[in-house]
């Protein structure tokens, strides 16, 4: 099944997902190895999937990291989040 861009894991335009991709992408980054297939069957690199050495290792860290510094600190909210303010 065809799907929009707003609906594929890795598409920029799936702001649901930004967050996600941003820690695997940091991941794949310093670990050299990915976690997207526990998230997804799209693959984000073209890396192999961490063993769980590498997980222990170097992913669980650079996720620790990464969520410490703020990984949606790039991404837009969802709408679902957005409060608009009336003025008066």
């Amino acid at each position: 099944m065809h799907k929009s861009a707003s609906e594929r894991f890795s598409s920029t335009f799936n702001i649901r997902t930004c967050e996600v991709r941003r820690v695997l992408r940091e991941i794949e980054y310093y670990c050299n190895c990915s976690m997207a297939t526990a998230f997804t069957t799209e693959r984000i690199e073209k890396v192999m999937p961490c063993n769980v050495d590498e997980y222990f290792g170097c992913a669980r860290g650079v996720v620790e990291k990464t969520l410490g510094e703020g990984a949606g600190r790039d991404c837009l909210p969802p709408c679902e989040s957005v409060e608009y303010v009336a003025w008066q």
